[in-house]
């Protein structure tokens, strides 16, 4: 048993000690005093050592708007600084630059920015907020707390994007809810445009029409959605760049064109009245035959098919891009 014991304990002692994780939390109100933010700013740590050093490095981003960073932008960062094991917790950081908030506050902005994001289900995105002119904001040093509710806003692919008007009053922060709330002054609007940046996929070079090309031919570029007209209303494909996937396109896409959700098939997926190589399997015959799927289905699932030229609809499984494969007993 001793022995037992000893020889265990050498091969625990001997495995490689998994690195502790950095965490890191978000902040969620960031008061930016210099248009060039570092990490610090945004993320803070419980710890010192390794992380001081990685906090102090450049985010990348010039705050020069009322803004709503995703974690997103603070992990690619550090993914370029530090390669082990990360834990980042916390949800959008509010930006407000110093000079937006001069004789307002901070509170005002803070928690228009929060109305702002419980509008957007989708928090992935980065937006940045301007106050346009014609805008009645409150006076400075007004200690009176707002609440806000949305008059209109334009949207591009059902997120927040374009203009939006925003209505507020302000209520007494002195007054709770028991005794009554006392609404100080009238009804004000502020006119805002939203940028609202997503990573949308892009083609690298052209695809013709039922050629096959892959995730890695798909760039994920960041693009505002509150200066795009086309595709405003169409989803996007979905693509992680982390997976390997292969697409079949449905039609001719040229270079630096996104990629919409309808433009491609999936992993061998067939709409209804798809054109379809039609493989039939008896013992050791095959024989290949163009023609039309009947109802759509995606890779492994039955679907009925008509051959050319036959009047006879067969099943088969979706084996491929427009592949049906039909076996004949």
């Amino acid at each position: 048993m001793i022995l037992f014991l000893s020889v265990v304990c050498c091969v625990l002692l001997a495995q490689p000690q998994r690195a502790s994780a950095l965490e890191l939390y978000m902040r969620p109100v960031v008061l930016a005093e210099r248009d060039g933010l570092e990490l610090r700013d945004l993320v803070r740590s419980n710890g010192d050592g390794e992380a001081g050093a990685l906090l102090a490095r450049p985010l990348g981003y010039t705050a020069e708007r009322l803004a709503l960073l995703p974690p997103r932008m603070v992990r690619e960062r550090l993914a370029d600084l530090y390669s082990g094991p990360l834990v980042l917790v916390g949800g959008r950081s509010r930006i407000i630059p110093v000079g937006r908030s001069s004789g307002i506050g901070v509170r005002f902005y803070s928690r228009l920015l929060e109305f702002i994001e419980g509008l957007e289900p989708e928090k992935d995105g980065r937006l940045e907020i301007d106050i346009l002119a014609g805008s009645d904001l409150p006076s400075a040093g007004a200690a009176d707390e707002p609440v806000f509710s949305l008059v209109d806003a334009e949207r591009r692919m059902g997120r927040l994007a374009g203009s939006a008007r925003i209505a507020y009053m302000l209520r007494d922060g002195g007054r709770g809810a028991s005794s009554g709330e006392r609404w100080t002054g009238e009804r004000r609007t502020l006119e805002l445009w939203i940028h609202h940046h997503v990573r949308l996929p892009r083609l690298k070079a052209s695809v013709g029409r039922n050629e096959t090309f892959g995730s890695e031919d798909i760039d994920l570029v960041e693009t505002d959605l509150s200066l795009m007209r086309e595709f405003a209303s169409e989803p996007m494909l979905e693509v992680n760049p982390e997976e390997e996937a292969e697409y079949t396109a449905r039609r001719r896409l040229p270079a630096g064109r996104l990629v919409r959700a309808d433009d491609v098939d999936a992993g061998g997926s067939i709409r209804a009245g798809d054109e379809v190589t039609i493989r039939f399997n008896r013992g050791a015959i095959r024989l290949e035959i163009p023609g039309r799927a009947v109802r759509s289905g995606t890779l492994g699932e039955t679907i009925p098919v008509y051959p050319r030229g036959i009047r006879k609809r067969f099943d088969g499984i979706i084996t491929g891009p427009k592949e049906v494969e039909v076996d004949v007993p």
